[in-house]
């Protein structure tokens, strides 16, 4: 199946976000805290 464009744009948005060099501790786990903060948005 072909992604949609807004499924591109989020593929996008987190792997740009996944470059974050800070990180911030979730569960025992360190995490780019830019990709923590936009999964927490996403699932308000």
């Amino acid at each position: 199946m072909t992604p949609t464009p807004f499924q591109i744009a989020s593929a996008w948005i987190d792997a740009e976000n996944a470059q974050d060099p800070n990180t911030e501790i979730e569960q025992s786990q360190s995490h780019p805290k830019e990709l923590l903060y936009s999964n927490r948005m996403y699932k308000n």
